[in-house]
């Protein structure tokens, strides 16, 4: 069975050249085409993406149309795979803010606005603005102060020095 490329064989040695040299991602951000970023991607996947912007449909590879089996259905199944939706709204045990502009230029809000934010306690969000780079910044600024804030220093659980979840230890309590 043949693989399916997200990147375009035009594009992809650029592209891959671009993550092997480390760019940083402002830079590799600027190198990609502002009047049509998709024309990176594998046309089959930007064809399939335009018509789920087009239907208003915020969870495109969930029962998508049976013409883009062979085109699109791996890359599909990665990004279900890999999904964080379901580990948000239900499964996260440990405080968890999403910070995210309504302006933002790179990333569509609503990639927010679907998730279901009261349907867990540990699950908060921060709606800032400007673009995507003005966005960083205040997002930033309020992940700095909750780790100022009592709220973290209370919390039950916080992060080891592999990034894994462990529990706090607190003598004493």
């Amino acid at each position: 069975m043949q693989g399916q490329n997200l990147i375009t064989d035009e594009h992809r040695s650029e592209v891959v050249k671009w993550v092997q040299e480390g760019l940083p991602y402002r830079q590799i951000n600027a190198l990609i085409p502002d009047d049509n970023p998709l024309s990176l991607a594998n046309q089959g996947f930007a064809d399939f993406i335009r018509m789920s912007l087009a239907a208003n449909n915020p969870t495109p590879c969930v029962g998508y149309n049976a013409s883009f089996v062979g085109v699109i259905d791996k890359i599909c199944d990665a990004l279900i795979e890999n999904d964080m939706t379901n580990h948000l709204e239900k499964e996260a045990r440990y405080p968890i803010n999403l910070c995210h502009s309504v302006e933002d230029d790179k990333v569509m809000y609503s990639n927010v606005e679907h998730l279901n934010l009261a349907s867990n306690p540990f699950l908060s969000h921060d709606a800032v603005s400007g673009d995507h780079s003005d966005a960083l910044v205040s997002c930033f600024l309020i992940y700095i102060h909750f780790l100022l804030s009592e709220a973290y220093s209370t919390s039950p659980v916080q992060f080891s020095e592999n990034c894994a979840i462990a529990p706090v230890h607190r003598p004493n309590q």
